[in-house]
């Protein structure tokens, strides 16, 4: 249901507010839209090509005599070296026979090196320089990614080329990373995303090598053996097809001589660019509706059809611009009729670009009434498209996405880490690398005959519907995951829409919230946060930006309430009164956030939490447009029951997730005394009806205050004027502070416990959390340290010697106010009891040797661990997080990173292996171990004492 009138004009009046406390005009290099002279199609409103202000960064790009290229990049804030390698090669090579080879084959590089030949050597250096490593194998690419201590980062690129001069595909690991292939299939078998996709592919033209199942099992992989690894590998890893990416605080000369010095021993034998067939449909078999039966119980609808790439297009973004338009969710857009209609409740669009192809993607979340009228779906789908065409693509929408997208890139947040830099290897392949970032964000041309030609291929003669629902006709089977699916015809003129449906719609009204101020607020740096409020509305702590020198904030709000935790129903209540406001506000938010703002509502067990981020010109304006709609849930009996439906699928859905993060929800439950359990949730969500939500919003903040906090580019009074009228908008008593809940409050377990579990997931899984002790800065480092010498060992030993599963992984819990250890472990072909007794076997012959490391290693990993720990922030999300822990949960203690660093400092190893040989030992432990059974599996025996009453626990088990 749209937004009423009265609320838009609200919300509208009160995001007309431009800021206080900044200058009377735009900085020179921003221009604004509405006084623009030039057209706003040739105008940009900020120098994309000038240096960002306050920005340090250089960048370099080099190629190698072997061929390879690399991207340096330099900035002084990177907290980590990170470090990125991608193959042009990937799944669609691999053999007919041999499926799944090229990602077995990224597996295998892990594993021993003539130069570094120990199975371990690589993630234990990385482990010991406060690093983490991983990989990916795609259709056409491999992609190899680490991040390290900038002192580590020497070290750790000398053990990385050599997975790409000399692996050793050691005899002893093929058998036994075979079968980790095959269990991260198995982890897989039960996910609709997976099956689903594969059902798709195998669909393709007869032939084509997207056909093919990509990620390998012991039915795909059980021959292959070194030497058909070392084929592939000598056929496919040229150093002419690789592209490198670093970002590192090393100077550039630095980091081209280690690359030179590195990487130029990697093998070419130049290689030719690899290249596919561009028919990947059978355009005579469409259109055509494929029926999927999911695992989990949904009712999703994807529309694919065939287009060109547009990798060559970066300068139009023909297909972003109408993903845009189609996903738009404002009035007058495809999705507000779809909901109005009560047929869905969410939409995406958007392009899958390949080398060889493009798919456009229109995914669409049904209601049981757009289950039921399919028809209707696609020609309201069709009849948007028909507007669309009538239009074209209008000079002024044109305009504003190109300045959104300028504003965006401009001013982007900081990005590092091993991720952004595996994003910029594989864009080499496909951009300049000195141009890569420039070219995937900023919009630059106008072509209105191109947009019409990506929008002409959105025929019904070539679309692909894929149905997921457990309903469906099936009467074929997917072999590699089991999915029952059916394919039939569709006739391209029962798709078209009715003359005059294309009325309907609309293109989005032009948008008033694209920033105009972006001037900085003036002032001196301050010496960090400061408690902007704290009286009985509640506590606000703040901080002005004065590290990133952007425009932007960002706010988060939780507004305590009892209510959210007072019984399992009100905890329903909670969760559904947040979702009914937030579907209330969706038309009128959209532009907001397509302006570069957002603005969320969502439930936890504390309370309501509001968020807000983006541009700070609007966000105090923005936080005082909610005052008033708190209390308006506007949406009518048919979106409710869409949204209520919706609920009653996630809670059944959960029993198919994946175990171990289901054993980490039952320790949550377990520990905190006000959680709810959603299974206790689930058999209420039927009988809650709208009127009970409306009753419950009035209600809700009877008793509340906020307790919060803000960073950015803010002006603190009028910040906190919009904060104060906020709360006083809700008209509610103070919620006093003794009765706040406090988050990370973490329930003492005094012995060794332990909870049996069960879902209707496939794999058995265990978790283990052993608790140290109250917080303190003290036992913070001891298991900052312990957990880097524990975990590489743990994974090698759990993972890759025992082959337990797929899963295996530990660390330290140091966010909470009891501090401890984790060690969590799934599998397909171990119970949960077994895979238990193995770790504590483990466990029990390593944590005595751990006195007896070697003193370089324990001194390294110090190290690492004060060189990270010294680090700053390095976006204002961080910031934010940050602030939040230290001032919120560690009651203003901003010097805390420095006491821990003085713990770490006067260390010893004897230290760190007694407190964990005096906590892991089996007489002393005070641990709670959680075992999820797989389905139809018998009940797990626990080694521990088993909990017999939760709730009886919950409220007899002390907090620290």
């Amino acid at each position: 249901m749209r937004f009423s009138c009265l609320v838009h004009a609200t919300c509208f009046a009160a995001l007309a507010f431009v800021g206080c406390g900044r200058s009377a005009s735009p900085p020179t290099s921003v221009q604004n839209l509405s006084t623009a002279t030039q057209s706003p199609i040739e105008n940009s409103i900020v120098d994309v090509d000038a240096p960002r202000p306050h920005v340090e960064e250089e960048q370099r790009v080099i190629q190698l005599d072997n061929g390879l290229e690399a991207l340096l990049l330099w900035n002084p804030k990177f907290q980590k070296s990170a470090v990125a390698l991608d193959v042009a090669v990937g799944s669609l090579e691999d053999p007919l026979d041999h499926l799944g080879l090229a990602h077995f084959l990224e597996h295998m590089l892990f594993l021993g090196t003539d130069k570094y030949p120990e199975v371990d050597e690589y993630s234990t250096y990385l482990s010991a320089n406060q690093g983490t490593s991983n990989a990916y194998t795609a259709a056409e690419r491999t992609n190899y990614v680490f991040q390290v201590s900038h002192d580590g980062l020497e070290g750790a690129l000398d053990r990385f080329a050599q997975f790409f001069i000399s692996p050793r595909f050691n005899e002893e690991f093929v058998e036994r990373e075979t079968n980790a292939v095959h269990s991260e299939h198995q982890k897989n078998l039960q996910s609709d995303y997976w099956r689903q996709r594969m059902v798709e592919r195998r669909l393709h033209r007869d032939g084509h090598p997207r056909q093919r199942f990509s990620t390998g099992s012991l039915e795909t992989l059980g021959n292959v053996t070194r030497d058909t690894l070392v084929e592939f590998y000598r056929t496919y890893y040229s150093a002419n097809v690789m592209k490198l990416c670093i970002l590192s605080t090393a100077p550039l000369d630095q980091q081209e001589a280690w690359v030179r010095e590195r990487f130029s021993a990697i093998p070419t034998h130049d290689r030719a660019p690899l290249s596919y067939p561009s028919d990947v449909f059978d355009l005579s078999a469409l259109p055509q509706l494929v029926q999927v039966k999911p695992v989990t119980d949904q009712r999703e609808l994807l529309l694919i059809f065939p287009v060109a790439p547009t990798i060559e297009h970066w300068q139009e973004k023909p297909a972003s611009m109408l993903g845009s338009l189609i996903g738009h969710e404002g009035e007058g857009s495809l999705l507000s009729q779809l909901k109005q209609e009560n047929l869905a409740t969410s939409l995406h669009s958007g392009i899958q670009n390949e080398s060889w192809s493009g798919y456009f993607n229109i995914g669409i979340s049904l209601t049981d009434a757009g289950r039921a009228n399919l028809n209707r779906v696609y020609k309201l789908v069709f009849a948007y498209i028909e507007m669309l065409q009538r239009e074209g693509l209008r000079p002024g929408y044109f305009s504003e996405r190109k300045a959104i997208s300028e504003l965006n890139f401009f001013y982007r947040d900081h990005a590092e880490g091993m991720w952004t830099a595996s994003g910029y290897a594989s864009q080499m392949h496909r951009n300049p690398a000195a141009e890569l970032q420039k070219r995937r964000a900023v919009i630059t041309r106008y072509d209105p005959a191109l947009f019409a030609r990506y929008l002409d291929a959105l025929k019904p003669s070539r679309m692909r519907a894929i149905l997921l629902a457990p309903d469906v006709t099936t009467d074929q089977v997917e072999p590699h995951y089991g999915t029952e699916y059916g394919v039939s015809s569709l006739e391209p003129a029962d798709l078209v829409p009715p003359h005059g449906l294309a009325g309907l719609f609309h293109y989005p009204a032009e948008n008033p919230y694209i920033a105009d101020d972006l001037s900085l607020l003036a002032g001196e740096g301050s010496s960090g946060p400061y408690r902007l409020m704290d009286d009985d509305v509640g506590l606000l702590w703040f901080e002005p930006d004065h590290r990133f020198k952007l425009p932007k904030g960002r706010v988060s709000l939780l507004l305590h309430t009892e209510e959210a935790h007072r019984s399992v129903r009100s905890h329903l209540l909670t969760t559904l009164y947040a979702r009914a406001l937030s579907e209330s506000l969706n038309e009128w938010r959209y532009p907001i956030l397509e302006a570069g703002l957002s603005a969320s509502v969502s439930s936890e067990a504390r309370g309501i939490r509001l968020r807000f981020a983006g541009y700070s010109q609007r966000i105090p304006a923005l936080i005082s447009a909610y005052a008033g709609q708190l209390e308006n849930i506007s949406i009518d009996e048919s979106a409710f029951a869409a949204l209520r439906d919706k609920l009653a699928r996630e809670f059944a859905n959960a029993e198919f997730a994946q175990p171990y993060r289901q054993n980490s929800e039952e320790y949550s439950w377990l520990t905190v005394a006000w959680k709810h359990h959603r299974r206790d949730a689930r058999p209420l969500v039927e009988s809650v009806t709208l009127e009970e939500v409306k009753a419950f919003a009035e209600n809700i903040f009877t008793e509340t205050a906020i307790e919060g906090v803000a960073y950015g580019n803010f002006d603190g009074p009028t910040l906190k004027s919009a904060v104060e009228t906020l709360y006083s908008s809700v008209a509610s008593r103070p919620l006093s502070r003794d009765r706040w809940k406090k988050a990370g409050e973490l329930l003492h377990v005094s012995s060794s416990r332990s909870h049996v579990t069960t879902s209707s997931a496939d794999n058995a899984a265990w978790l283990l959390v052993a608790q140290f002790g109250p917080d303190s800065p003290g036992l913070e480092a001891t298991l900052r340290v312990g957990e880097a010498l524990l975990e590489t060992p743990f994974f090698v030993e759990m993972r890759t010697r025992q082959q337990l599963g797929y899963i295996a992984f530990s660390g330290a819990s140091t966010q909470q106010d009891g501090l401890g250890m984790y060690f969590a472990l799934q599998s397909k072909e171990y119970p949960a009891a077994e895979l238990a007794r193995r770790a504590h076997s483990w466990l029990e012959e390593f944590i005595p040797t751990m006195r007896d490391l070697p003193a370089e290693q324990f001194e390294s990993t110090r190290t690492a661990i004060i060189s990270s720990l010294r680090e700053e922030d390095s976006d204002m999300g961080e910031r934010l997080s940050t602030i939040a822990r230290e001032a919120l949960h560690l009651g203003g203690d901003f010097d805390r990173k420095n006491k821990v660093i003085a713990e770490v400092e006067a260390l010893t190893l004897e230290q760190v292996s007694d407190a964990f040989a005096n906590a892991l030992q089996p007489t002393n432990r005070r641990t709670l171990s959680i075992y999820h059974d797989a389905a139809g599996e018998p009940r797990s025996v626990p080694l521990e004492p088993e909990i017999q009453d939760p709730e009886a626990f919950k409220q007899n088990t002390p907090t620290y």
